[in-house]
């Protein structure tokens, strides 16, 4: 029986400046078995707000690992990982974290370790059967 997952991407905070203006451009790619999903940029801001929600199925929960991406739009080169985390869905499995908001560590590519960031995300993922 196949599963929805709900995603809410609320916020990051004291994510690295990736631009030359020390700022960043940040959106969130998620990333669920072969799906992915993709917020919108929040322009030079380096505790972005999103409140943006994105659903996925998946089989088997128990298994599943969600990875969260975030990244620095780049006009003209290729945008740059500033963050990221991976989530095993289990742990939301009829259990007392699903549907709350959670805060989790971003880890950082050593470009940016020289910052001092403590970079976080906030999720809230909730995960249910499908019943349809």
């Amino acid at each position: 029986m196949p599963y929805k997952v709900q995603v809410t991407v609320a916020k990051a905070a004291d994510l690295p400046a990736a631009d030359f203006n020390g700022k960043s451009d940040p959106y969130v790619v998620l990333t669920l078995g072969e799906h992915t999903r993709k917020s919108s940029i929040v322009p030079a801001d380096l505790n972005p707000t999103w409140d943006q929600k994105f659903w996925f199925l998946t089989e088997d929960p128990a298994f599943a690992v969600l990875e969260v991406q975030v990244f620095d739009h780049d006009r003209f080169t290729k945008d740059d990982l500033i963050g990221s985390t991976t989530i095993a869905l289990s742990q939301f499995v009829d259990d007392e974290n699903n549907a709350k908001m959670r805060m989790y560590d971003l880890v950082v590519p050593n470009f940016f370790e020289k910052q001092n960031r403590k970079s976080v995300i906030m999720l809230e993922i909730q995960v249910e059967k499908d019943d349809e």
